[in-house]
């Protein structure tokens, strides 16, 4: 737990309580603070000084009397962030580690964070050098980018005891942030609420400005009308259905004791979607996971759990690339691979590529829940005709 006074730090605050409490877990609270900034601040502008404190020995009176108010200040207020949240853990019944340094503040918290290999850490947006602007503070954005492990960021203007908003992709990923919102939302009155966002006119834009750019001879050497209706009729049924897939396997994924469950199917820009309908569901907590299902190597973060934790109204949970929580769901069939025949892999081939790891997920799913050792063309052509058009066109995958 990141603690420096602000309004969203103690919002993360009390949530990371709440989550130690549901998991019998410590937490550490840490802060950091930074004389040293002010020491060489006030250095720089020794030159520009009145002249009667220009000689040395005044020079040297004013040094010491500045660095040990900055120390003793920073000291106190540290202590003050800290008897404020003990008292807070000693009322949940938490316990708690104290980390203070001095540093950097996000340099001090990677650190800390490499030494004690946290499952969490829970932080602000903004912190006291929010100006009310909207944008992510510097700690934050850095910590988001660097930290390998589960994160909250956490906001004031979060709806008090709203419901979890849980995204749903079918990728693994979002599979330990559904296991988040089930935990949290197990004791809360409300029902969990799962969205699965996707993006039908992104392949439109784009062979629009193929069809703008290309000459006609090109659009016909490479079949571009023949592809462009392939596309269209499986971004108009094809790719909602897909999505909705998801959605029905993680509410099957859930115990039938849990929370009750609402399922959202929304069309449009991921991260869009997700920010609309939680401010619609008035979500105290959007849960995603950290990648979705194109992470390249190389890559800190997914583009969608960035542009949410930016922009979202409320906390925002991102949850590490899962190992041993997707397991906890039972070793769930979108997250293992299967044998394939090689005529089966053959028609897997005539997907586009944007949506093959997706379908290739849902046609292994079909599979084990037959009990199947390995993929064969019946299987494929069984989701097929569940993803085939119903607009008067039909192609089969």
């Amino acid at each position: 737990m990141c603690l420096d006074g602000s309004p969203d730090a103690d919002a993360a605050a009390a949530f990371a309580l709440e989550y130690a409490l549901f998991r019998g877990l410590p937490v550490i609270a840490s802060h950091i603070y930074d004389a040293r900034i002010h020491e060489t601040r006030f250095r720089q502008m020794e030159p520009g000084l009145p002249e009667q404190y220009q000689a040395e020995e005044g020079l040297k009176h004013l040094r010491n009397s500045h660095g040990t108010l900055m120390n003793d200040g920073f000291q106190a207020l540290s202590r003050g962030y800290m008897d404020r949240f003990l008292t807070m853990a000693r009322e949940a019944k938490v316990e708690v580690q104290v980390e203070v340094e001095e540093g950097r503040n996000y340099v001090g918290l990677q650190r800390i964070a490499k030494r004690v290999h946290p499952g969490l850490v829970a932080l602000g947006a903004a912190g006291l050098g929010d100006t009310g602007d909207g944008m992510l503070g510097s700690t934050a954005a850095r910590l988001l980018r660097s930290l390998d492990c589960d994160l909250l960021i956490g906001r004031a203007s979060a709806p008090p005891k709203g419901p979890v908003l849980a995204c749903i992709d079918g990728s693994p990923d979002a599979l330990a942030a559904l296991e988040v919102a089930r935990v949290l939302t197990r004791n809360s009155g409300h029902p969990l609420h799962l969205v699965a966002v996707y993006d039908p006119k992104l392949h439109q834009r784009v062979f629009k400005a193929m069809a703008d750019t290309m000459p006609p001879e090109a659009q016909a050497a490479v079949g571009l009308d023949k592809q462009q209706d392939l596309h269209e009729s499986l971004i108009d049924d094809g790719l909602g259905t897909l999505y909705q897939t998801f959605l029905d396997k993680a509410a099957l994924d859930l115990s039938p004791e849990g929370p009750e469950v609402v399922t959202h199917l929304v069309a449009d820009k991921g991260y869009r979607g997700i920010i609309s309908k939680a401010e619609e569901v008035h979500a105290g907590l959007v849960c995603l996971g950290r990648f979705g299902h194109n992470r390249e190597d190389g890559s800190e973060i997914g583009a969608t759990a960035e542009a949410v934790v930016r922009l979202a109204p409320c906390h925002v949970h991102i949850s590490a690339p899962p190992t041993a929580r997707a397991a906890s769901l039972g070793g769930s069939p979108m997250e293992a691979e299967m044998p394939w025949e090689p005529e089966a892999l053959d028609r897997l081939d005539r997907v586009p590529r944007f949506v093959r790891k997706m379908a290739k997920r849902s046609i292994e799913a079909a599979a084990r829940e037959e009990g199947a050792e390995r993929v064969t063309v019946k299987h494929v052509e069984a989701v097929s005709e569940r993803f085939r058009p119903k607009k008067g066109k039909s192609r089969d995958l």
